[in-house]
């Protein structure tokens, strides 16, 4: 019996700085994730990632990313004082989400969205890259 495909995952990176780079760099050579779209606010960043991945879409429209319905993971690779209404967005949206940590920038909002994560039927992983 032949062994089955993995399933592939289609992630959108969000910010693509030095660790979203990093991430990059291996969802493009990982065969169980097909990286759709990369969303970077820096158009020197925007060009960097293009060359990273050229098979992905290169968008600054963080908007754009959450309403693709095609997209059913978010990779949050931003500052920490974005990170968890970033968080909640992509939640709200039915995203799953691989974030680095931490996942706010205070104490109190990471424990008020961890309540919210484990509230939803999303998973949730975060992650330091090194």
């Amino acid at each position: 019996m032949p062994k089955p495909t993995p399933a592939r995952h289609k992630i959108a990176i969000i910010g693509c700085g030095k660790m979203g780079s990093r991430w990059v760099e291996q969802f493009v050579t990982e065969p169980r994730w097909d990286l759709v779209c990369i969303c970077e606010c820096d158009p020197d960043r925007r060009r960097a990632a293009a060359s990273l991945a050229p098979k992905a879409r290169i968008s600054n429209d963080f908007d754009a990313v959450l309403a693709d319905r095609s997209i059913n993971t978010v990779g949050l690779f931003t500052l920490a004082d974005l990170r968890a209404e970033q968080i909640r967005r992509a939640l709200a949206a039915g995203k799953h989400v691989i974030a680095e940590k931490p996942i706010a920038a205070d104490l109190a909002t990471e424990e008020a969205l961890l309540a919210e994560i484990e509230a939803s039927d999303r998973l949730v992983a975060v992650n330091l890259f090194n």
